[in-house]
């Protein structure tokens, strides 16, 4: 890691975590395929439209604090329940934390229970915002079932006598290392406990102490066809190139991305807020709000780095808004050098037709001005 010249708000030094930032660049160039991109411009300009290519690159902080905790515990019929404080949106917290859970205890995910803003069971809960849940409760989560897993060995090593260094969880059993069939399953380990008032043991509460932002990055890239005619703006490709430190669930994150990346179009492009000269809103509904459909959305290409952050267990980085923080920089890049020809320079947006028109209106304004 390193400090960068900018302080926070709080006027603390900014330490980024590290991370090849070069490489997302390069990466975000290639799958865009950029080397073939002057070809393309001028297969369009033969229609009459203008096509361009814009970048944009960013670094945010992710992860941020103050510190969230989870509990597990292993109910005497073998079901792992997984409390936690965070609330989920449609994040798929309850996958990844099932994710987690499962491979600390060699479970199967069906046998996972996860359960969020119960306060009956675990009375706090910081915030969902930031693309902070992964960094903060995903370590949490390992740490409290990775502590149950420990009790489950031991108590398994009472049970087989056996080694615990010898045993290993796979499969929803307790297994002796090299001895073939010689196991028992967890079921019958909290079976055991619960039935010599020993079950809080197959508990764990923990609160992992946060340290310091978790730095995600990277670079997208927008190409655009505009008609000059009418100003109308067609994102016809997008590509990713985004490093959120471990990929828990690469799935996930692929929709995190593309969500994003939607979001930051309809900015760009669409959902403009309005509002009368005495402050009244002048946009009251979807027809007035557009937002981006299915058929609008362009092709979206992605491609992952993997640089895990020091600062927490997992080696996570949010992944939550990687997508939509650039792309509104992105289009305006790509519209300004697509109607590079007529000196147009991108300083307001949703970038509606009659916005795009007006901008190159003034553009030829300022020119005509100059001569």
């Amino acid at each position: 890691g390193y400090e960068v010249s900018l302080p926070s708000r709080t006027g603390a030094p900014i330490r980024y975590d590290g991370g090849d930032y070069r490489r997302t660049l390069d990466l975000a160039l290639e799958v865009a395929d950029s080397s073939g991109f002057a070809q393309r411009r001028t297969e369009t300009e033969k229609r009459g439209l203008r096509r361009g290519l814009g970048l944009a690159s960013y670094v945010e902080d992710t992860g941020t604090g103050p510190s969230e905790g989870a509990r597990v515990a292993i109910d005497r019929d073998g079901t792992v329940r997984v409390d936690v404080g965070v609330s989920s949106q449609g994040q798929g917290h309850v996958t990844v934390f099932t994710q987690l859970a499962s491979d600390a205890l060699g479970v199967e995910p069906e046998r996972v229970v996860v359960v969020s803003g119960d306060t009956g069971n675990f009375p706090t809960g910081k915030s969902t915002v930031a693309s902070r849940t992964a960094v903060t409760a995903g370590p949490a989560v390992h740490t409290a079932a990775t502590e149950v897993a420990t009790a489950v060995k031991r108590a398994a090593a009472e049970m087989l006598e056996a080694a615990e260094a010898d045993l290993r969880l796979s499969d929803g059993r307790v297994e002796v290392v090299g001895m073939s069939g010689m196991g028992v399953s967890i079921k019958d380990v909290a079976v055991h406990l619960h039935q010599q008032d020993r079950g809080n043991e197959l508990t764990a509460h923990e609160d992992v102490p946060f340290s310091s932002a978790a730095f995600a990055f990277g670079s997208n890239v927008a190409e655009v066809i505009v008609d000059p005619e009418t100003g109308l703006v067609e994102v016809v490709d997008y590509s990713v190139a985004h490093d959120c430190g471990t990929v828990l669930n690469p799935m996930i994150v692929a929709g995190q991305i593309a969500g994003g990346v939607v979001h930051g179009l309809g900015n760009a492009l669409l959902e403009r807020v309005a509002t009368s000269e005495d402050g009244q809103p002048q946009v009251t509904s979807f027809i007035d709000y557009r937002i981006m459909g299915a058929s609008e959305v362009p092709s979206i290409r992605q491609a992952h780095t993997e640089t895990p952050s020091p600062t927490n267990l997992l080696g996570a980085r949010g992944a939550g808004e990687g997508g939509t923080l650039p792309a509104m920089a992105a289009v305006a890049a790509a519209v300004e050098d697509a109607l590079s020809p007529w000196g147009v320079v991108v300083d307001r947006y949703p970038l509606q037709p009659e916005v795009v028109r007006r901008l190159m209106r003034d553009a030829a304004v300022s020119r005509d001005s100059v001569e």
